[in-house]
């Protein structure tokens, strides 16, 4: 992370990407007081949102709008990630932001380790509540790797 402003090659949507695999990847190697893996599921959508701190006895900062619920709702329909097992479940829009250099970084593995990711087109359109079907995307391991 930088806390220069984004550049016209980067984009937002690449900037979440790259946090959410490298904190999926940090949270999947920990394991449970049990011993089982810890599991997340990981939803992405980008665009607009209206923010503000709400409350007055216990402020909190949150965030609304389409955008935040499309998020959950990716995040709801996603496969879990588990130990190197990583899934990450994109909304079109936010797939259709990442460009071929930063499809090669995925590849390459980001220097995580994490070399073969790739973005895949879902098979099948998502009912997603309250839009209806939805093609989405993932971010995973593809091919041989």
């Amino acid at each position: 992370g930088s806390d220069q402003p984004l550049g016209p090659e980067t984009s937002s949507a690449w900037e979440c990407i790259k946090a959410a695999i490298k904190m999926t990847h940090s949270i999947t190697a920990i394991q449970s007081p049990d011993g089982s893996p810890t599991v997340v599921q990981v939803g992405l959508h980008t665009g607009p949102i209206c923010s503000g701190v709400i409350g007055f006895e216990n402020p909190r900062f949150s965030i609304f709008g389409d955008t935040v619920n499309t998020a959950s709702r990716m995040a709801s329909h996603a496969r879990e990630s588990s130990g190197p097992s990583l899934f990450l479940h994109l909304s079109a829009f936010t797939a259709s932001q990442i460009n071929n250099s930063q499809r090669a970084e995925l590849q390459a593995g980001l220097g995580l380790g994490l070399e073969g990711l790739g973005l895949r087109r879902m098979e099948a359109p998502v009912d997603v509540k309250g839009k209806g079907l939805m093609q989405t995307y993932s971010i995973e391991h593809v091919g041989g790797a």
